[in-house]
């Protein structure tokens, strides 16, 4: 099944709901079970594959950091543009979600 913006936007908000996934501070965070279930219940929400969810999730939060580092990369070097591909795009247009889920 295809990854639409609104979806991936979605996915975005539910994983960022789900704190036992990707904050270490939670106190179940390391209990692989607990966790299991949550990306489970996350991919029940999703109607998609718990593998896809993490695949997707991974893939973002990848292209994230990425241009991250490309921006880091780039300020004061006076190069001016960066490359921002279509993703990017995607991105900026739910950074807001991304804020929290950036400091991972």
């Amino acid at each position: 099944m295809e990854w639409t913006q609104e979806s991936a936007i979605e996915l975005i908000q539910l994983y960022k709901r789900k704190e036992i996934i990707w904050d270490p501070k939670h106190p179940k965070h390391f209990n692989k079970i607990r966790k299991q279930d949550a990306w489970e219940e996350l991919g029940k929400e999703m109607n998609r594959p718990v593998d896809e969810c993490k695949k997707k999730m991974e893939t973002l939060l990848s292209s994230l950091r990425r241009e991250k580092m490309k921006m880091r990369k780039s300020s004061g070097t006076g190069k001016g543009e960066l490359s921002v591909p279509v993703t990017v795009h995607h991105e900026q247009s739910v950074k807001k979600e991304y804020q929290r889920v950036a400091t991972i």
